[in-house]
This record gives C-alpha cells, sequence and structure tokens, in this order.
C-alpha cells in the first residue's frame, strides 16, 4: 500500500514537472526563432536567452520518467489484483530502478542562514570576453572608460594584440588576444568574428557594409587630456568593409561563449 501510494505520489510530481519543462522550452524556441528571424537581432537579447536546446532535453527526460512512472503505478494496481509473482517482480525491478520505495524521500535538512555582512566579489573587468571558432580570445569594452583600460593599459592587453574599432562612430574597443592566436597574423575567420562584435557594439549602422578599423595594440594610444574612450591611432591601420546581412550570423556562435567577469 506504501509503494502504490508512493508511486502516484511521484506521479503526480511528475506530470507538473512535465508541463513546467514543456511550457519553457517551447517559449524559448519561440524567442529564439523571433530573434533569428529579425533583420538585427541584439546581441544582449540572444545572450539573454536560455539554451533551448537543454530545455528541450529535459523535456524528453521528464517524458520518458513519467512514461516509466505510469507503467508502474498500472503495474502496481495489476498485481494487487492478480497477485502473480513474475508482475510482482518486473514491478519490484522497475520501482527500483525509478528509486520509488515504499516510503518518500527524506525531506532535505534544512538551509544554514546566509552569514551577513558584505559579499566578497572578484574584480570587475572592463570587458566582456568572447571565444572565436578556434579558441582565439576576443575582449570587447563594456564602456567609455573601460575601453581606455583594454586599449592601452598593459594589465588588460599586449603589445602585439590586435585592435578594432567600428570606423567614425562611437562603440566598443575589441582586443583579440595574440596569446591565443595559433598563427603570426589574424586569420581571417577570426578577423571576421572580431570585426562582428565590433559592429555589433558601437553605434553604426548595421545594413550595407560597414566600416571596422584594425591594427595592433602598440598602435593605439591616448592623447593627453581627452575624453574616455578617444584614443589615436598611428601607423598603418587596416580598414575591414564588413559585409553585416552576410556575416551577422556569426553573433549568435559568439553570444554562447560570452562571459563578463
Amino acid at each position: 500500500d506504501g509503494l502504490r501510494k508512493e508511486a502516484q505520489r511521484q506521479l503526480y510530481r511528475a506530470q507538473k514537472k512535465m508541463s513546467k519543462a514543456t511550457d519553457r522550452a517551447e517559449k524559448c524556441e519561440a524567442q529564439q526563432a523571433a530573434l533569428l528571424a529579425a533583420d538585427s537581432p541584439a546581441l544582449e537579447d540572444l545572450e539573454a536567452l536560455p539554451d533551448c536546446n537543454s530545455l528541450r532535453a529535459l523535456v524528453t527526460e521528464q517524458s520518458e520518467r513519467l512514461t516509466s512512472l505510469q507503467e508502474l503505478v498500472d503495474g502496481l494496481q495489476q498485481v494487487s489484483v492478480e497477485s502473480c509473482t513474475a508482475n510482482v517482480d518486473n514491478v519490484l525491478r522497475l520501482s527500483a530502478a525509478l528509486g520509488v520505495s515504499d516510503r518518500p524521500p527524506p525531506r532535505p535538512a534544512p538551509v544554514k542562514p546566509k552569514p551577513k555582512g558584505p559579499r566578497t566579489q572578484a574584480p570587475r573587468l572592463p570587458y566582456r570576453i568572447f571565444r572565436s571558432e578556434m579558441g582565439a580570445e576576443i575582449r570587447v569594452g563594456k564602456t567609455a572608460a573601460d575601453n581606455d583600460k583594454l586599449s592601452v593599459d598593459p594589465e588588460h592587453r599586449n603589445a602585439d594584440d590586435w585592435w578594432l574599432h567600428a570606423s567614425g562612430c562611437p562603440g566598443s574597443h575589441v582586443i583579440v588576444r595574440c596569446e591565443t592566436v595559433s598563427s603570426a597574423s589574424l586569420p581571417r575567420e577570426l578577423e571576421l568574428d572580431a570585426a562582428v562584435l565590433a559592429a555589433n557594439y558601437s553605434k553604426a549602422t548595421l545594413t550595407g557594409k560597414v566600416a571596422v578599423n584594425l591594427c595592433r595594440a602598440r598602435q593605439v594610444s591616448k592623447p593627453f587630456g581627452a575624453k574616455p574612450g578617444l584614443v589615436q591611432l598611428s601607423g598603418d591601420v587596416k580598414t575591414i568593409g564588413l559585409n553585416w546581412r552576410k556575416e551577422r550570423h556569426r553573433l549568435e556562435r559568439l553570444a554562447s561563449t560570452l562571459r563578463t567577469s
């Protein structure tokens, strides 16, 4: 009798979990479809989107457990009517596999209250971190003051790093860490990844082609008295003509690698 009650309780809980998991997965997939259908989806919106594949996998997992629990409940009902030894053995094996016993699981121990007082926090980074498909690290400044730190402070960049910025408009400074690139020159695919981030985190008009400046970090300097985010470039500076409509698809992949601290 105890096993039947516990199986019914677990079945009821599984039905509720299945319903909630399905709702979350469908909502995520609808949001994802709407964002990908947009002409210029905001990277912040893509970053905020949960992992739809994981949510859908959870639905499958909950569905399988729900089916097995229903089979257990039906089997227990049949055993109570027929009292067949073979059926009893099958039911006991299934209940053990599902972790269902003749008594409910013990209640979890009460959570200890967190100690009061200021929390220890990791130092704030002045940039977001993305990873290219090849594993290279791409840093994107968060604010104008952060751009200064990222572009000229040796703590956050190396002189041999690559530096990018959308040409002719305000925007984040972008650094590609040379130590994470296996070749002496910047690979084309990595160049396009970094350029897409520079364009997206700028006030450039994201239609047609977007001009993005590219040079080494050693060519970037901060003029005395210049306002935050304003830097000066020297030497040869390459201008990338970024085809936004063709290359914007990179944002979704890059967003999945985002780390902010």
